[in-house]
């Protein structure tokens, strides 16, 4: 993704590298069914912050609160509240957002450190960058590194210190690994702690994933892949925001909240659509990506600054066997026993927006569909017109 990020770094992700890379037989129809794929993705991502972190607030409730009885609709109302707050900051607070991703960069890590040391020490001991095409590859492989570090080091603490499985699986919070914090720690006060800091973390993550869902889907209303493309596509003059998208994103959540009223299990199966839909739009792209290297009969591409040389080939075939996996068990039941409430639901949801977007297109969207309207050149300069096959 790195490579194809530093090659083609505009706003639409995978849809325009798939767009630029495919068969020109198929560079329209792939690209489209990439742009609505990635979409769906971000949306569900947006939801699926603003649930978890409006549930363990829940669950703090249930832990310090022994009168509290949790209902649906108390998690739905949190998850509005989180979903508001993205909102403003997405809006009036816009000019700020870089300084805040800033600072929640050092929350991230800070809080890292602040949950390790009391789970280990406590436990009982069981295209709006510049320079895009250098910038936004070593923000990935940096955010990869410094994520998947910490990450690891946070399983291998909470497996040293989980302690009873079982009763961490019933835990009354719904989260298992605050009963873990209750354990290691000894101390209602303390688990609340540590959970506040996952919490805040959340809630940012729903402000980042309101920004980026509203810009992906800007993105592919400006080159006429949605319904209502043209108002879509509308940039506020004063703020130069894409109002009208952040707008839709936002009530896109607001609505499958209500779900989660209705029954957690089928709003849980919303927001694992995350895995189906990012996993299966960085196979297409990284398939392409596979295809333009393999073949003769294309011109050579033109690298950007990151070049993985010879490895690029062995990661890419790597990359999508591992995403393979990933969509496969992402449909995968939970239990061997499936029956209506048991079911893994993300593959009916999956395959419903997908049908939806293939009708879209027959009926319409092959008509006006553009493509990506934008490239950049070698040197990272922005070129204007429908974009050209590299």
């Amino acid at each position: 993704m790195a490579e194809l990020a530093s090659m083609i770094p505009l706003a639409g992700g995978q849809y325009n590298w798939v767009a630029l890379l495919a068969p020109s037989s198929s560079t329209k129809f792939l690209s489209y069914l990439t742009g609505w794929i990635t979409m769906i993705s971000w949306q569900a991502c947006l939801a699926g912050a603003a649930f978890l972190g409006g549930t363990m607030i829940q669950g703090l409730l249930v832990l310090n609160n022994e009168s509290y009885v949790p209902e649906r609709w108390h998690g739905t109302l949190l998850f509005y509240a989180i979903i508001l707050f993205s909102l403003i900051i997405n809006t009036y607070l816009a000019r700020l957002l870089p300084k805040i991703e800033a600072v929640v960069l050092i929350i991230h890590v800070v809080g890292f450190v602040c949950i390790l040391i009391p789970l280990v020490y406590l436990a009982p001991h069981a295209e709006e960058i510049e320079d895009a095409s250098t910038v936004i590859p070593r923000s990935m492989l940096a955010s990869v590194g410094l994520n998947g570090s910490l990450g690891f080091a946070i399983v291998v603490a909470t497996l040293f210190c989980l302690g009873d499985v079982q009763a961490a699986l019933e835990s009354p919070t719904g989260f298992p690994f605050i009963q873990v914090f209750i354990n290691a720690t000894r101390s209602n006060a303390g688990a609340t702690a540590m959970t506040s800091v996952i919490i805040v973390a959340l809630t940012f993550a729903a402000v980042g994933s309101l920004a980026t869902a509203s810009r992906m889907m800007w993105a592919f209303a400006r080159e006429q892949g949605l319904p209502g493309s043209s108002v879509l596509a509308r940039v506020e003059s004063r703020t130069l925001l894409p109002l009208y998208a952040i707008g839709l994103s936002t009530i896109i959540s607001l609505a499958l909240a209500l779900i989660n009223i209705g029954s957690t299990k089928a709003f849980n199966a919303l927001t694992s659509l995350v895995i189906a839909s990012f996993y299966s739009s960085f196979s297409l792209a990284a398939a392409v990506l596979l295809y333009r290297k393999l073949s003769r009969k294309t011109p050579e591409l033109v690298y950007g600054p990151f070049n993985m040389g010879r490895a690029g080939i062995p990661v890419i075939v790597l990359s999508i066997i591992y995403s393979v996996i990933g969509i496969f068990f992402s449909f995968w039941p939970p239990t061997a026993v499936v029956d209506a409430v048991t079911m893994n639901w993300v593959v009916v949801v999956f395959g419903g927006a997908l049908l939806f977007s293939l009708l879209f297109w027959v009926v319409h969207g092959r008509k006006v569909y553009t493509g990506p309207r934008w490239e950049t050149s070698p040197d990272g300069s922005v070129m204007e017109g429908e974009a050209r096959k590299m």
